[in-house]
């Protein structure tokens, strides 16, 4: 119930940022039990707990955060290592950019917003390259029933790979 609870707040949070609504208020009832959908995106937002977070000044922050990847993107930086938006205490964007080894590799780039630049391990490159490597490792399987990764994502935050995967089973 908790997953379908977060799922319904970041729907709530991505339909409050693309200024789109929920629609069909009332109850909704599935395997795992049942959830509201709301008419309205301030309902939504406020039966999410996330009312507080949405506003122009935000907004405009997420906004910038935007152009500011493309432009981060645009300039192909080998140690570039992703971006994501963190929230302070007073529940205010600010703009997390990651780069390999260093803090802030692009100080002469105009960027705009509130900015943080921290140092990571590895870079967008790195962890792409080692997810085609085991993509390639694995190739074996994919054509058979038997096959052991499913689909191989990137947590730019938490700098690392996220794997999805068969359960090990010795009798295969």
């Amino acid at each position: 119930m908790n997953f379908f609870k977060a799922f319904l707040a970041v729907s709530a949070l991505l339909a409050a940022l693309s200024g789109q609504s929920i629609a069909q208020e009332g109850p909704f009832h599935t395997k795992s039990g049942s959830a509201t959908y709301h008419t309205s995106e301030k309902k939504a937002l406020r039966a999410a707990g996330l009312e507080e977070y949405v506003n122009k000044e935000n907004t405009s922050e997420i906004d910038g955060f935007v152009r500011n990847r493309a432009k981060i993107e645009a300039l192909n930086i080998e140690s570039f290592a992703g971006g994501w938006i963190e929230y302070d205490a007073n529940l205010k964007a600010q703009q997390v950019f990651a780069f390999a080894g260093q803090d802030n590799p692009i100080r002469n780039v105009k960027l705009e917003g509130k900015l943080s630049f921290i140092a990571v391990k590895f870079s967008l490159k790195q962890l792409k390259s080692l997810r085609e490597q085991i993509f390639k490792d694995f190739e074996h399987s994919e054509n058979t029933a038997n096959q052991l990764i499913f689909g191989i994502g990137i947590d730019e935050k938490a700098n690392k790979l996220l794997i999805s995967a068969r359960e090990e089973n010795h009798n295969l």
